[in-house]
């Protein structure tokens, strides 16, 4: 079976049935629009109760969602993909512009910020949560019907390059600053020798005469 065909269906799996109303529409709407402004909140709280360390390593996910973001707007000019209700398949319960469904921006945008908190936070219990609220969102996109399930499986994998791809800037220029401070450390001996050398003052000391 094609990689498509088991794209539409999981989806047609996973997608709520017609009839779908009430406090079950209410709560999955909820987790498909608001799970993304509690994330926001628990990210905030985790990084005013973090320690200055802990917060110039979350402070990456200021460069790490954008990267993700712009990896999808790439993603989708390379790679439009309709949206179910763009196709006429299944049933929708939210609106949506027709645009490429692949991949998902909200998915991206909280996947990214659930892995650089697992990865850079201490408080690994906020990290945990943060990955629940991702799902919870995937999901629920899914199910009410602005998403195929491989749309959140692209997702995924942006986010976990993007923060991948930070972290390595953030390592790379942490090694060469400090080979530059060895370097620059190592120079300061030699100079100094090289002036002691101009100066005629590299002779061992005499001792004192009684």
């Amino acid at each position: 079976m094609e990689l498509e065909a088991i794209n539409r269906s999981l989806f047609e799996i996973l997608n709520a049935h017609a009839g779908l109303s009430g406090l079950p529409l209410g709560l999955a709407t909820l987790a498909a629009k608001g799970a993304i402004g509690v994330l926001a909140v628990l990210l905030t709280w985790n990084w005013l109760s973090a320690g200055a360390r802990e917060r110039r390593a979350l402070a990456q996910l200021v460069i790490a969602v954008p990267l993700a973001l712009a990896l999808n707007y790439l993603i989708g000019l390379a790679y439009p993909h309709p949206r179910p209700f763009m196709i006429g398949l299944g049933h929708t319960f939210l609106s949506h512009r027709p645009e490429s469904s692949f991949p998902s921006d909200h998915a991206s945008a909280m996947w990214t910020v659930a892995f650089g908190m697992l990865i850079w936070s201490r408080a690994k219990w906020a990290g945990g949560l943060a990955i629940v609220l991702a799902a919870l969102t995937s999901w629920a996109r899914v199910f009410l019907g602005v998403h195929f399930p491989f749309d959140i499986l692209g997702s995924m994998a942006v986010a976990a390059a993007a923060v991948a791809a930070v972290a390595a800037l953030v390592t790379l220029r942490a090694m060469i600053d400090r080979s530059m401070m060895c370097h620059i450390h190592q120079g300061v001996p030699n100079a100094k020798a090289q002036v002691m050398s101009i100066t005629g003052d590299d002779r061992p000391p005499r001792s004192d005469l009684t």
